[in-house]
């Protein structure tokens, strides 16, 4: 009972960050705040025995730093991607629940690592993987990771809703302005 409650309490701090990010406009903000929830996942997943989830969020800390100092290219991109997920698959003790977090990282990486990808379409992919992690959080007993997570969810959905109808807004008096 007392992990359950330290690893929550640990996902909590890091899930104030999480959601934080996903109200940045920038990548290099969104990546902080996000690698701040990293680390507090990596230590609440240690805690409840989510080894996978560890792993993972350790190689998200490494991949996140050379996203924010601007040294990631192909090259890092393609190591820290096959380490990851291998390391992940290789630790994986929860069967079909211990793949999310590699299929999840997978996917996050490859979008997040491509040169010119649009905010648009980087907030979609936090969407996806972040509806991955609700269900691997709930798989290890981390309740408020998968609260967070949800409350996540629908930070990034309002986000889009909100930047597509601004979007639409900024075409009509475009329009109107001909």
């Amino acid at each position: 009972m007392t992990a359950i409650v330290i690893g929550n309490s640990l996902s909590l701090v890091g899930a104030i960050a999480l959601v934080i990010s996903a109200f940045q406009k920038s990548q290099t903000k969104t990546v902080i705040f996000q690698t701040v929830n990293s680390i507090m996942g990596a230590l609440a997943s240690l805690v409840l025995g989510g080894s996978e989830a560890f792993i993972t969020s350790i190689v998200v800390i490494m991949r996140n730093c050379f996203i924010i100092s601007k040294k990631i290219n192909t090259i890092i991109s393609i190591i820290i991607i096959v380490v990851g997920t291998s390391l992940s698959l290789l630790f994986n003790h929860n069967g079909y629940m211990g793949f999310i977090p590699a299929l999840a990282f997978l996917m996050y990486s490859i979008f997040f690592c491509m040169k010119d990808i649009s905010i648009w379409t980087m907030k979609k992919v936090m969407l996806i993987t972040s509806t991955m992690w609700i269900l691997y959080n709930i798989s290890i007993l981390s309740y408020i990771g998968a609260i967070i997570n949800i409350v996540y969810s629908i930070s990034i959905l309002s986000w889009l809703i909100k930047e597509k109808r601004n979007t639409n807004t900024a075409m009509i008096v475009e329009i109107n302005e001909i």
